[in-house]
């Protein structure tokens, strides 16, 4: 929020199940699982490991960002300047992208290579690069 400064949040829409990463992570033909404790998970006092896989199983979905929505109640456009900060840019994919939608951005990096394809990739728009040489 340009006005209080909270986050804004994903707004995600479910899809169908992911039955390949599914059956990947141990699921059945029918990306279920039935596999069953043998230990005294409540006796212990832990929460019960096959439950959880089958929980986590069931959901592998696809998921679709819809848009997004402000955690705050303030009265804002949602169109206001914000800064997206990269501490691991790798080649900028998350700089490029914050460019592209109009945000300003920072990235920081230390391989010399991946410093190189971010300046060669964002080499068409304006920006102020700084570089820092690390010695060892």
């Amino acid at each position: 929020c340009e006005v209080c400064g909270a986050p804004w949040k994903r707004v995600v829409k479910k899809g169908a199940p992911i039955d390949d990463w599914k059956k990947a992570c141990g699921a059945d033909s029918n990306g279920e699982y039935e596999g069953r404790a043998q230990k005294d998970y409540e006796k212990a006092r832990a929460e019960n490991a096959s439950e959880v896989k089958k929980r986590i199983l069931a959901g592998m979905l696809e998921r679709k960002t819809t848009g997004w929505q402000p955690t705050c109640t303030c009265q804002n456009s949602g169109n206001a300047r914000c800064i997206v900060l990269d501490p691991f840019a790798g080649s900028g994919t998350t700089l490029w992208v914050a460019e592209q939608h109009g945000r300003d951005s920072i990235g920081i990096e230390l391989s010399e290579e991946y410093c190189k394809l971010i300046h060669k990739r964002m080499d068409k728009m304006q920006m102020n690069i700084f570089s820092l040489e690390v010695s060892e």
